[in-house]
C-alpha cells in the first residue's frame, strides 16, 4: 500500500489504484446506497512515508533508507544496483565500483577502454571469439559494454550502460563503421540500461551485413574498427531513438 490513501465517510480505507476501480465511487464494504462521499487520509499518508526500511542494496554499498511504498521505485534506479560481469563462467556480483576493477584484475582485460562524454574513440571489436569490449567515462567512471551478436552471416552491434534499469541519466551513442570504398555505416540511438548482462545481450543495433563486415575485416585483419561516441543527455532532453542504420 502506498499513498494516496481513501476514506469513505464510515472510514473504510482504499489505496490509489482501488478507489480509483471503484464503480460510481461507492464504498464496497459499505451497503449499497451508502454515501459515497471519499475524502484524502493524509494521517495514514504520512505514517506510511515514515515507515522506512534498508535499501535492498545495502550490502553493496546503499546507505539510504526508504519508505517501504517506495522501495521498488528505488531499487529500479539504485546506483548501487549489484552488476554481473558479463564473462561466460563468472558469477561475480558486485556494485558498479567494484566492478570495474574486478574488469581488469580479476580477468586482465586490457580492453578496458576509456573515453570522455562527447569525444570520439575507437573501439576494436574482434569479430571471433569474445563478443563484447568494455568502456568507462573518465569523468564519473560509468562502465558501457558494446556488444557484437551474430545475426546469421551479418552482425549486429549495440552498446549498453551497466546500472539499474531505470538510473539517470541518459545518454545516447553513436556508431560509425568505415568501409573501404569510403562510405560509411552510422548509426545513433538511446543507450540501453542493465544491471545484469549475464546470459544476455540488447535486442537491437547497427546492423552490419555480411558483404559489409567483410569488407571492412579487409581493412583490419580480424576485427570490426568502430569509432563510437557515447553522449550525456541533458535532464531536460528527450534523447534521440533508435533508427535504422544507413550507408
Amino acid at each position: 500500500m502506498k499513498p494516496p490513501i481513501f476514506q469513505c465517510g464510515v472510514g473504510h480505507l482504499a489505496c490509489a489504484t482501488c478507489y480509483g476501480q471503484l464503480p460510481d465511487r461507492q464504498c464496497r464494504s459499505c451497503d449499497p446506497g451508502a454515501a459515497k462521499n471519499y475524502s484524502r487520509c493524509p494521517g495514514l499518508d504520512a505514517v506510511l512515508r515514515l515507515s522506512k526500511i534498508q535499501c535492498p542494496y545495502h550490502s553493496y554499498g546503499c546507505r539510504s533508507h526508504v519508505a517501504f511504498c517506495d522501495v521498488d521505485g528505488h531499487r529500479r534506479r539504485c546506483p548501487c544496483a549489484p552488476c554481473r560481469y558479463p564473462e561466460p563462467g563468472c558469477g561475480f556480483l558486485c556494485s558498479l565500483s567494484t566492478l570495474i576493477g574486478h574488469v581488469a584484475a580479476a580477468h586482465g582485460d586490457p580492453t578496458l577502454v576509456p573515453f570522455r562524454y562527447g569525444a570520439e574513440v575507437t573501439l576494436r571489436l574482434p569479430v571471433e571469439g569474445r563478443q563484447w569490449r568494455a568502456l568507462f567515462a573518465v569523468e564519473d567512471r560509468r562502465l558501457f559494454f558494446a556488444w557484437r551478436r551474430a545475426l546469421g552471416a551479418a552482425t549486429a552491434v549495440s552498446v549498453v550502460c551497466v546500472r539499474a534499469d531505470d538510473a539517470a541519466p541518459q545518454y545516447t551513442c553513436r556508431l560509425a563503421l568505415e568501409l573501404p570504398n569510403g562510405d560509411a555505416l552510422v548509426m545513433e540511438s538511446k543507450v540501453s540500461s542493465s544491471s545484469t548482462l549475464f546470459g544476455g545481450t540488447p535486442e537491437y543495433g547497427m546492423f552490419v551485413g555480411e558483404q559489409q563486415q567483410q569488407q571492412a575485416v579487409l581493412m583490419t585483419g580480424d576485427t570490426l574498427e568502430l569509432r563510437v561516441r557515447i553522449v550525456q543527455v541533458p535532464p531536460s532532453g528527450d534523447g534521440t531513438s533508435p533508427v535504422n542504420s544507413s550507408i
